[in-house]
């Protein structure tokens, strides 16, 4: 069965930058068609990403506070973990997110379409849903097709005990022990989550220091933290195999200083890194580059190789990306300014272009955060409260602050308030004082 429509503006993917892209349009006119292969809106970050794993980070942070009550006098019982309740909580959180994204897209009669879109054009492609196909035209079109987990060369995932981001988010069982593979923000995140719950956490790393790209001077500090917590974070470290093991669970082969030794773990969560999820969009039918890890290759308004055609988010690599040397998963904050900019250019408002915040990980209670990050900076100044692992660096250029980088996620440092005063371009003296009133200084 197939059928045809039209669309001034059609959205590939229903993520923050996608749904971002398609209200704004939507706002500013547009008649918007938004597509998804998922039934409910919100796509990888709202459910089996950042929304859930925020969740169980909560419940994380709840206990561990709870633990370090015991050193003022204060001390709770062993807190008795029902997964099954965990889990349930999780999945509302979820859904009452699904209802209120559903709700703005009809407040705005934004048309929702489920199925997989392919490219059959530079202005038309097929929306596939089981035997319905439906033939859409466009005059403009956002690609926000996300990311999927990648895994490292030569291991399987067919076993069920090996774990990507999305399943370990499923909370099917707490393994006694489990094996993060990948030391970046995915994989410690779910790595705090699962030592909560109770699993022994081990982490390896192929590269010298964990979060890759990161600022050394807050690294250190978090690494002091998960020690303390994990059973080992093994860095330099190469993963060579994974296998079943002869009774149960799985058995890994890790290579360090030219030796390989021999493991056993009952879970395995492969966390190395994210990859575009652009394999089914059939790009090759289209004018639209991509670089040779397959990102979406878009200028500094997001726009594709095709005039009218756009791309935001973790599928694009825009010129702007210092982490474009590796594989890197967007913020959420960073893909929605990146659709308010394309909704703007597609309509003809006026939106300047200018940096968007970069996020790193919400860790529970060591919270590493970057907004607009940048190597381009000529001064850097560290602020940090020691006994209690809070760090903040703070870069400028020509006097003004243009990222604010923080681990422990620390109130004192004010992060909130520092982005305001970004994009404000006011002076980073003016602002160094928390207590500052930015509507005053910025008139």
């Amino acid at each position: 069965m197939a059928s045809k429509k039209h669309a001034s503006v059609v959205v590939i993917g229903a993520g923050p930058g996608g749904y971002a892209a398609a209200f704004r349009s939507a706002d500013l006119g547009k008649d918007v068609l938004l597509i998804d292969r998922e039934p409910a809106l919100g796509g990888v970050c709202l459910n089996r990403g950042c929304i859930p794993s925020k969740a169980l980070l909560h419940i994380a942070r709840v206990m561990e506070e709870a633990r370090s009550l015991n050193a003022m006098g204060v001390e709770f019982g062993s807190p008795e973990i029902n997964i099954d309740s965990i889990r349930e909580w999780k999945e509302k959180v979820i859904i009452q997110l699904n209802q209120g994204i559903a709700q703005m897209a009809k407040a705005r009669k934004v048309e929702t379409l489920q199925g997989t879109a392919a490219f059959k054009s530079n202005s038309e492609l097929v929306v596939s849903a089981g035997s319905k196909k439906t033939t859409i035209s466009f005059d403009h079109c956002i690609i926000a097709a996300g990311s999927v987990s990648a895994s490292a060369p030569g291991i399987s995932m067919d076993h069920p005990d090996i774990l990507t981001s999305r399943t370990a988010l499923d909370l099917e069982k707490i393994p006694e022990t489990l094996l993060v593979i990948g030391g970046g923000y995915i994989g410690l995140e779910m790595g705090t989550v699962y030592h909560a719950l109770g699993s022994k956490v081990s982490v390896a790393e192929f590269m010298p220091d964990l979060l890759p790209g990161a600022d050394a001077d807050l690294v250190k500090p978090l690494f002091r933290k998960l020690s303390k917590q994990f059973e080992e974070i093994a860095l330099s470290t190469k993963i060579t195999g994974v296998e079943p093991a002869k009774k149960s669970g799985l058995s890994v082969s890790l290579e360090k200083d030219g030796k390989t030794i021999s493991r056993e773990y009952d879970q395995v969560l492969m966390a190395v890194g994210r990859r575009p999820n652009t394999d089914h969009l059939q790009l090759g039918n289209t004018d639209i580059k991509t670089n040779e890890k397959n990102f979406i290759t878009v200028d500094r308004k997001q726009k594709t190789a095709v005039d009218h055609i756009f791309a935001v988010g973790d599928c694009s690599n825009h010129p702007n990306n210092i982490f474009k040397q590796r594989l890197r998963l967007e913020s959420v904050q960073n893909a929605v300014e990146q659709a308010k900019l394309i909704a703007a250019s597609i309509t003809g408002s006026h939106k300047p272009y200018q940096e968007v915040p970069w996020f790193w990980s919400d860790q529970y209670n060591i919270k590493l955060q970057i907004a607009g990050i940048s190597q381009d900076h000529d001064h850097r100044v560290i602020r940090g409260f020691p006994e209690e692992e809070k760090f903040a660096v703070f870069y400028q250029k020509e006097k003004r602050l243009i990222a604010v980088d923080a681990i422990n996620s620390p109130k004192e440092f004010m992060v909130g308030k520092k982005w305001i005063a970004m994009q404000a371009k006011i002076p980073f003296e003016l602002i160094r004082n928390r207590d500052v009133d930015l509507k005053k200084i910025a008139g």
